[in-house]
């Protein structure tokens, strides 16, 4: 559906300063809930794929929706009902918000991503191999923790790591990158300086 200058005009008229519904989604693919205005039609998007926009997720296919919604309105109002029949591969990609997603964990301390578990019985919680004698364990009615939090006391993880090297990792913002990705840096006041990476 292609759309003149001034019904283009109107378009961008009645989203001027308006948010999209799904806010999450928004935040996600243009770093802000506000509506950017229309340049072209929005039923069909050149889309530059893994570049700089990523990869069309599901939620690229719901902000899609609400701009041709708004089109739509706008152009032939409320007249007709409308209905989006969607072939989409990637639809997917959208996960539940605060979802155990992969490719957002982090495996050391700290961190916001993994939400905690209540133990809330044996049966389904906890497996063969729970001791109820052994303090380590979370207990039935207790939260299971899924992130290693900076206050956290040394013995209680990761597991992987020994005593030393845990206490090393949470105190430790910044480390020397190894001599092979050494590169020197010219300042005008300065011969060079090492570069350092902040973990």
């Amino acid at each position: 559906m292609e759309f003149s200058d001034d019904q283009l005009k109107a378009i961008n008229a009645r989203r001027y300063r308006n948010e999209y519904f799904d806010k999450i989604a928004a935040t996600e693919v243009n770093g802000n809930t506000k509506k950017p205005p229309l340049t072209e039609s929005p039923f069909i998007i050149q889309f530059e794929f893994g570049g700089r926009n990523g990869y069309w997720t599901g939620n690229h296919m719901i902000l899609q929706t609400e701009d041709c919604i708004d089109c739509l309105t706008t152009i032939l109002g409320n007249q007709y009902e409308y209905v989006f029949l969607f072939d989409h591969s990637s639809g997917h990609a959208k996960k539940r918000v605060g979802g155990l997603n992969v490719t957002s964990m982090t495996k050391g301390f700290g961190g916001e991503l993994l939400r905690n578990t209540k133990i809330e019985q044996s049966d389904g919680y906890l497996g063969p191999f729970h001791d109820v004698n052994n303090p380590k364990m979370v207990q039935v009615g207790e939260e299971q923790q899924m992130v290693y939090s900076v206050g956290a006391h040394v013995d209680n993880g990761p597991f992987y790591l020994t005593p030393e090297k845990r206490e090393a990792s949470r105190n430790s913002n910044e480390f020397l990158l190894p001599s092979e990705k050494h590169c020197h840096v010219r300042f005008p006041l300065a011969k060079s300086v090492d570069v350092w990476r902040r973990a």
